[in-house]
């Protein structure tokens, strides 16, 4: 999936599997958000529950149920274990959960 000029909205759901690739698309001064919050079933936040977050080489832990985390032009992947989903994503400013 690719964004294009302008904030962009990537969302993953409870039917999300497989392995997608995320591009917000780099500079501009837009907020390019992964949403994965119908995806991960709100058993806690990343590293805490049946998915893990890894931000420009960094393991994110939150035990939050829901959250936020903000970044800039960021990469990395978002694995959610219980749908066999791999969402790799370059450019993005914003993941919810």
């Amino acid at each position: 999936m690719q964004g294009g000029a302008g904030n962009d909205l990537f969302i993953f759901g409870p039917t999300s599997s497989g392995h997608d690739t995320v591009d917000g698309g780099h500079g501009g001064g837009w907020t390019d958000t992964i949403d994965v919050d119908g995806a991960v079933h709100h058993v806690g936040g990343p590293g805490v529950g049946d998915w893990t977050l890894v931000v420009d080489g960094h393991t994110v832990t939150d035990s939050h149920a829901h959250g936020v985390i903000t970044m800039n032009d960021a990469s990395g992947t978002i694995t959610i274990s219980d749908h066999h989903e791999v969402i790799t994503f370059h450019n993005i400013e914003r993941i919810e959960w």
